[in-house]
């Protein structure tokens, strides 16, 4: 396969070795993990293409899944961040919270619940504005 292929079919201006197996656009598995490796997990080809087949839920989730765009409701959302404020800081209360903590607290809302950046700010008390760039 000629270096301009190999650029326009993988989109890539990268040097690739001249020795690269690839079959209908696919580099082929052995170019880059060790067969026997993969053998020995796996016993088969059969269980390996299943494996790398299979849907995993976290990763449909990941991508933008019906569960990754639903929110907590604000009630329970408090009741998270309560546990988080005893987590982190020792405390039962935002109010006593300094900006760099309350943006902390923010952050970690939002890592763990997915919240959205206008209910982040209600829950820690700053700007939606303010707080978009931070998190």
């Amino acid at each position: 396969m000629s270096t301009m292929r190999k650029e326009q079919l993988f989109h890539t201006r990268e040097s690739l070795p001249d020795s690269l197996e690839v079959i209908d656009g696919l580099i082929l598995p052995t170019n880059y993990i060790p067969v026997d490796l993969v053998e020995r997990i796996f016993r088969s080809h059969r269980s390996y293409m299943f494996f790398l087949g299979r849907t995993k839920e976290e990763d449909v989730e990941s991508r933008g899944g019906a569960i990754s765009r639903l929110s907590l409701p604000d009630n329970e959302l408090r009741q998270h961040k309560r546990e988080i404020l005893k987590e982190l800081f020792g405390r039962c209360s935002s109010r006593e919270l300094s900006t760099t903590q309350r943006l902390r607290l923010g952050r970690e809302l939002r890592r763990r619940y997915n919240c959205s950046v206008k209910q982040v700010a209600r829950m820690v008390g700053l700007r939606a504005e303010e707080l978009a760039g931070y998190l």
